[in-house]
């Protein structure tokens, strides 16, 4: 029995309340009176077990009449059965993408010990190579790896047709609110503070383990036109789209109020998912519309030119004004898809007119940035590896607005600072005169800089490295080596929650 008083799907505790419910169905031969006292009380936990047939099962013997419960209590044993015969089925493959030690051998060993077998992947090229070539029934995800930030992980999952619908479980040190909701908002099907309770892990990787479809079935037209697509669906469908006039738009929302910041957190993600589901109510079978993150969608209008995209989401701002809050308005980038497009070329072009259209004070839904003038944006970056910093100046500075002033010692980063308004901030780690942790104290120090956007940017992939950064005020981490593109709508995200870039 877990805390809350009723069974967890352990086959011990499932296989003891099928011999008492059993010894209950006996007992009414000798004393009906008490059956049903019996079976009502064992059927009371299971009536609490969300999300199963035990607990419609249960709920009826609880509920029924008394001339009734003897009936119910034959499919609460059916259930139960079934219920057993789900858990002690063959195992699958769980790939645990986790590089600690200590770690691998404590899961492993709570999983095999079950009929498990688990592949280990300690970074996400192994991770990468495992999913091509075993069929899984489980992901288990460790945010920070020595190659790659697991957040940009679970987007391959989810992009890939043959991962999209394997549940992944993020297991984490760090449980910042706003990286738990992106990892939702990126497919994620749990998040699990660490330290993890190897009983807990194991719970949840036997319960999604049988509710998830067969994966690779993922694909367009899945679901009712309000659902939200994941980015496995929206991959697919843009190849339709290339061969059409299709358009695609980036959605997110900004403050009603110009100059302002629009609010964080839980208010934006409910604004963001009502706004998705008009829009994907709008479109109809005419398009798809995929969550891409916390604060943005991405809307894919087939045989849509820009024109025709704008007027569609024009009527839904319209009739959205009251469903996400007065001091929200809707914003997006919209541009037409070429031949020849990639889906990453057309979401960056797209993500880019999206940040213009929030920070504009003007128009909200852009397809062209001629219409709104260009804000300038003071980047800061303090990084001491040559190629890693020419990657980067090279990338931002081919941002309409952006300026880049690189230093590649900590001491000479903090005079830059001190000496010109800057507007947001990239900060490696290890750097010489003073580290990446000591550079965003005292900038944090300066009154100015209490609420500058900062990126951790390291190499480490350490967990405690990531988390130190959060806790000392960074807004954000990139683990190297990191997708340029990837960094530049990380930029804009950061950017687009600020009211610095001018």
């Amino acid at each position: 029995m877990n805390s809350e008083g009723r069974p967890d799907t352990d086959l011990d505790d499932l296989r003891k309340h099928l011999a008492a419910l059993k010894a209950a169905r006996k007992l009414y031969a000798k004393d009906p009176e008490e059956a049903r006292g019996t079976s009502r009380r064992l059927a009371s936990t299971l009536a609490r077990v969300p999300g199963s047939s035990l607990g419609s099962a249960g709920q009826a013997v609880v509920t029924a009449p008394d001339e009734h419960v003897q009936a119910a209590l034959e499919g609460l044993v059916a259930a139960l059965e079934q219920e057993i015969e789900l858990v002690s089925a063959p195992r699958g493959v769980v790939l645990l993408v986790e590089d600690d030690a200590s770690l691998i051998k404590l899961f492993s060993h709570t999983l095999t010990q079950k009929g498990w077998t688990v592949a280990v992947a300690g970074t996400a090229q192994q991770a990468e190579a495992i999913a091509r070539t075993q069929h899984l029934s489980v992901i288990v995800l460790d945010l920070v790896l020595p190659d790659a930030d697991g957040r940009n992980l679970l987007l391959h999952f989810k992009r890939d047709s043959h991962t999209a619908t394997i549940p992944v479980i993020v297991a984490s040190a760090h449980d910042d609110s706003h990286v738990q909701a992106e990892c939702f908002a990126l497919g994620a099907s749990d998040f699990l503070k660490k330290p993890v309770k190897p009983k807990k892990l194991l719970d949840l990787v036997t319960r999604r383990a049988i509710a998830a479809p067969a994966s690779g079935s993922a694909g367009p037209g899945r679901g009712t036109s309000l659902q939200l697509a994941d980015t496995a669906q929206l991959r697919a469908a843009f190849g339709n789209a290339t061969k059409t006039q299709g358009t695609l738009a980036m959605i997110g929302v900004a403050s009603s109020q110009p100059g302002t910041a629009p609010p964080a957190g839980a208010t934006i993600t409910r604004a963001v998912g009502r706004i998705g589901a008009a829009i994907a109510k709008a479109i109809g079978g005419q398009g798809i519309v995929a969550r891409i993150g916390v604060e943005e969608l991405a809307a894919l209008f087939l045989d849509c030119n820009t024109d025709a995209a704008t007027r569609r989401l024009e009527e839904v701002r319209d009739s959205m004004t009251q469903g996400i809050g007065s001091e929200l308005d809707l914003a997006a980038g919209i541009t037409p898809i070429t031949a020849g497009m990639d889906l990453d070329e057309a979401m960056d072009e797209a993500g880019r007119l999206l940040y213009l259209a929030i920070k504009s004070a003007g128009a909200r839904i852009l397809s062209d940035s001629a219409a709104v003038p260009l804000p300038t944006v003071k980047i800061l970056l303090a990084e001491d590896d040559e190629l890693t910093a020419k990657l980067l100046v090279y990338r931002l500075t081919r941002e309409p607005g952006f300026e880049v002033t690189h230093s590649p010692d900590g001491l000479d980063a903090l005079a830059a600072a001190e000496h010109e308004q800057i507007d947001l901030a990239i900060l490696d780690i290890n750097m010489p005169g003073i580290d990446g942790f000591d550079l965003l104290s005292r900038l944090r120090e300066i009154p100015r800089y209490a609420d500058l956007p900062v990126a951790m940017l390291t190499a480490l992939g350490s967990e405690r490295d990531v988390v130190r950064g959060l806790e000392l005020g960074a807004n954000d981490y990139i683990v190297k080596p990191f997708s340029p593109t990837e960094v530049i709508a990380r930029v804009r995200r950061l950017l687009g929650r600020s009211q610095r870039a001018r």
